[in-house]
This record gives structure tokens, sequence and C-alpha cells, in this order.
């Protein structure tokens, strides 16, 4: 690497600039018809070369295909290439830099990089500046790292805003929108121990939710409502979790499996069936795992070390504690 690095350092820019060009061409013609399989390497090479068109087209690809594997942080450089070429191609218009914005931030989100996370939000949020309908998305999902990162007011301000953009938009457009930012709502209120009205606002995107045949969000309502039916008191009825539960193994969404699968351990807890509670944060944990979100792993570690210390089996929780600590903090 030193040798590398020494004789990389003794060539004129103009030289390197010639080099990367024809490396990066190279890579390209070897690949063929899997160009995508180099793709990262490639948009490397073209982005030093100042070859700003391919670095683009590459770098989005290559961050998709690392966003598909949950390549979480490897995705979130590549986007950030992409946004940064972006400004030399010409065509690329303020939606598509928006767009690679968005995925920039959802990436972060993932990977626990919530200020990162943030920041891409609005950045899209000020290149989105004419569409309605991404601005409402942009606006929903930086309020769910505010939430994330425990800033309830500015995420609740967010919401609030989304909903008066909303009413701009019509028909499924306007119940799915409506659906998903009071599912937001809703979970911003329970973390702010407010059950009565959380369980009020998933109940209003339950209703939305099916209309407009969003899955996911009827997923999460019924997720918000089982829990506030529960700490209000009201345990009459089915429980709203094996429905949710189904819904996300359907969509193959294991962000989702991974939270209700957590959700399902903290109601086993409260029950006293404990062994039940250590298998349903264990699966929990091990969906979270899978998808490289590492914060939420984390947060079932901690819920399966809180059982343990509860049972005295200090030296088996101490461990998943200073993990949880360790993640929990460097994520903000």
């Amino acid at each position: 690497a030193m040798v590398r690095d020494v004789a990389y350092g003794g060539i004129a820019y103009r030289r390197r600039r010639v080099l990367h060009q024809r490396a990066g061409e190279i890579l390209e013609q070897d690949a063929g018809d899997d160009v995508a399989g180099v793709a990262g390497l490639v948009s490397f090479h073209f982005a030093e070369a100042q070859d700003h068109g391919r670095a683009w087209r590459y770098a989005r690809l290559a961050g998709e295909r690392a966003e598909a594997v949950y390549a979480n942080v490897d995705a979130a450089a590549q986007y950030e290439l992409a946004v940064q070429v972006a400004r030399s191609v010409v065509g690329v218009d303020d939606g598509e830099r928006a767009q690679v914005l968005r995925r920039l931030g959802d990436v972060k989100l993932l990977a626990g990089e919530l200020d990162g996370a943030i920041d891409a939000y609005s950045r899209a949020l000020r290149l989105a500046r004419d569409d309605v309908g991404a601005r409402v998305e942009l606006l929903l999902r930086r309020a769910l790292v505010r939430r994330q990162a425990s800033a309830y007011s500015t995420a609740l301000r967010d919401t609030t805003e989304g909903l008066q953009l909303a009413e701009a938009l019509d028909g499924a457009e306007l119940l799915r929108a409506r659906a998903r930012l009071a599912v937001e709502r809703s979970a911003i209120r329970r973390w702010q121990q407010q059950p009565a009205e959380a369980l009020r606002l998933a109940r209003q995107a339950e209703l939305d939710a099916r209309q407009a045949n969003d899955l996911e969000t009827l997923a999460k309502a019924l997720d918000l409502i089982d829990w506030a039916r529960r700490i209000t008191g009201d345990v009459d009825g089915a429980s709203g979790y094996d429905e949710a539960l189904a819904i996300f193994e359907q969509l193959g969404d294991l962000i989702g499996v991974g939270l209700i699968w957590n959700n399902i351990g903290a109601e086993a807890f409260f029950e006293g069936r404990w062994e039940d509670a250590i298998a349903a944060y264990e699966k929990a944990r091990e969906a979270s795992l899978q998808t490289g979100d590492h914060v939420s792993a984390a947060i079932a570690a901690a819920n399966i070390a809180e059982l343990l210390t509860n049972q005295g089996r200090l030296d088996e929780a101490e461990p998943l504690l200073r993990e949880a600590i360790r993640v929990l903090t460097a994520s903000g």
C-alpha cells in the first residue's frame, strides 16, 4: 500500500485522469453484459477521470445493488458519489438528484447515521420544490429519523407540514399520504407516552390504509393499535400482531418483521412468558441484522439483556448491554 501511494503521488494530475479513464473503460469492456457487477469500482475510476456522465450512471447502479443486499455503508458511499458528480452532468435535473438523496437518507438511516439521514432528506427537500408527492414522502422520512433521535417536536412539525401539503393530492394518493403521516404521528405520540392519542391516530391510519390498499402502512397501524390498546387496558379481542407479521412477511419487509417480533417479545415478557419473549427478541434481532439495521438489533439485544437480568443471568446480559450501548451511542 505504501509503494502504491508513493507511486500514485508522483503522477501528474492530468496523467492520473488518463490512467483512470483507461482503467474504467477496460473494466467496463471486460465485464461485458455483467458491468453491474463491477459498477462500484468503475464509478470510482470514471469519477477520478472526471467522466461525470459515466460516474453518475455507475454510482447509482452500484448504490442500488448494494442497497438491495443491505450493504448500507457501501450504498451510501456510492449515492454520495452520484450526488457529487451530478452537478456536472448535462440533463440531470433536480428531481433525479432528489431521488438519489432520498435513497442516501434511507441507507444512512439503516446504517445508524441519523444526522446523515436527516441531512440527505433536507437536501432532497430543497431540490424537490415543485413535486408535492416527493415532498410529502421526504418530510415523512425525516420525521421518522427525528423520532428515532428523540426530537419529537421537530418530527411532529414535519408531519404537520406533510399533512398540509398532502391536501393538494387526491384519490388513493391522498389516502396513502394521510395514512402514512397518521402512523408516524401515532408512533411519535407513543414515545411521548400519550397512548390514547396514539391509538386514535393509528385507528385513523388503519381506515385510510385499508381503503388505499397500502399494506405496509396497515401493518404499522395494527402494530401501534395493539400496543396502545394494551397500555390503556383494553386487552379484549384478538391481537393485531398476527396480521401485521403476515403482511410484512408477504411484502418481504425484514425491517417490519423485526419490529413486530420485538413487540411480540415485549407482549410475552409482560405476560410472564419469558422463554417465548427471548425467542421472539432473538427473531427480531436476527431480522434486523439481516437488513444491516444495527440500531434495531441493539434494541432487541437490550430487551433480551433486560430479561436475562431479571432472571439473574448477569454474565449473559452484560456483553449484550455493552454492545447495545456502543451501537446506540454511536448512532445518536
